[in-house]
C-alpha cells in the first residue's frame, strides 16, 4: 500500500469517510500542525467550525501521524509532497485555501 492509496481508503468500517478527509479536519484544527502539543482548548472558529483537538481527537491525530512516520521510512520525501498536495486539496473544498 502506497500512502495514495492509504489516504484514499477509509478511516472507519462502519462510516463513509476517507483517511484524508478526517486527516485534514485533524490537521486544520491542530493550527495546520501534524504535531499535537495538547488539546481542549477549543474555540468556535474556522471552516470545521472548531479550532482545537479534544483529547480522543488529539489521540487520533498521533496515531495518524504514526502511520504517515511509517510510510516516510518506506516511501521517503514522496510522502510529504503527497500529504501536503492532498491537504491542500482537502483545504480547498472546504473554502479555506484558495
Amino acid at each position: 500500500m502506497t500512502i495514495q492509496e492509504w489516504l484514499d481508503s477509509t478511516i472507519y468500517p462502519d462510516k463513509p469517510l476517507l483517511v484524508r478527509e478526517r486527516l485534514a479536519e485533524l490537521i486544520y484544527r491542530n493550527y495546520g500542525r501534524l504535531t499535537v502539543s495538547g488539546w481542549g482548548a477549543m474555540h468556535s472558529d474556522g471552516v470545521y467550525g472548531w479550532m482545537g483537538l479534544e483529547q480522543e481527537e488529539a489521540l487520533e491525530l498521533i496515531h495518524l501521524g504514526g502511520v504517515i512516520a511509517g510510510f516516510k521510512l518506506v516511501e521517503g520525501p514522496i510522502v510529504e509532497a503527497t500529504l501536503t498536495t492532498v491537504m491542500k486539496a482537502e483545504w480547498a473544498l472546504k473554502g479555506s485555501v484558495g
